[in-house]
């Protein structure tokens, strides 16, 4: 900053991601007039490994603070990324009902299918009933039923991919890391995690693929028991940001 002319505006991206403290530091800038907080609080807030810091809303962003405070805030309202359909759900859970579709999203050829089959439209679940979820070493959980069936999908869109001579792009998310380790381990180095390549994977967990995106994304979701606990899939935001990473 020495020497510098002073700046009047700072704008501050991912701003509901970042600590408070984090967004302190650009706001020592010499001269700052205006900042702009560009965000999403309904989205995935800073991480934070201590539970005594998270309970005292150590992890909380200033663009949070401002909300709760009432600072009126400006909604970007359309959407150019999800298929209507893959839209609905967040939409109406998330954002009561406000985000609206662009017009590329709602163009026809943006109804692509993948694979063959009535059940594979823009949404579609898959009940792994056979699947058992097991703790790892590094107690995380995973299910190798449900990551087999992964890369299963990923070994028929590939084939497709190639006979229809379709670019494709494919993201396989988890919120546990044993289970994107698991899947990475079945797969290898079979396809390529290149995006400009004609078809890629890129396996990551949901925290690791916010901002992310994907022609179609692939959700193992882990857990199986006879109690219904999901554990920390029960954050709404992490589930946001898992159900709104697909394009098709």
């Amino acid at each position: 900053m020495t020497g510098m002319t002073p700046l009047e505006m700072v704008v501050i991206g991912e701003a509901a991601q970042l600590k408070e403290c984090e967004s302190t530091i650009p706001l020592q800038l010499p001269g700052l007039r205006h900042a702009i907080l560009v965000g999403d609080e309904k989205q995935l807030p800073a991480m934070v490994q201590s539970k005594i810091c998270k309970k005292a809303e150590f992890g909380r962003s200033l663009f949070k603070r401002l909300v709760i405070l009432g600072h009126e805030k400006h909604l970007l309202n359309v959407q150019y990324r999800m298929h209507p359909k893959i839209r609905l759900f967040p939409n109406r859970e998330f954002y009561q009902k406000k985000i609206m579709d662009g017009p590329n999203v709602k163009a026809a050829v943006y109804d692509k299918r993948f694979l063959e089959g009535d059940i594979f439209g823009s949404y579609l679940f898959i009940n792994v009933s056979s699947g058992n979820e097991e703790i790892d070493d590094k107690h995380s959980t995973r299910n190798m039923a449900e990551a087999f069936v992964v890369a299963e999908i990923v070994a028929n869109l590939h084939k497709e991919s190639v006979s229809s001579k379709q670019r494709v792009r494919v993201g396989c998310i988890s919120p546990y890391k044993a289970q994107v380790f698991a899947i990475q381990q079945i797969l290898g180095k079979k396809y390529s995690t290149d995006v400009n390549s004609d078809f890629s994977v890129n396996i990551r967990s949901v925290d690791g693929f916010q901002g992310g995106e994907e022609d179609v994304i692939i959700i193992s979701t882990v857990r199986c028991n006879g109690s219904g606990s999901v554990g920390f899939l029960s954050n709404l935001q992490r589930a946001n940001v898992a159900l709104t990473r697909a394009r098709y």
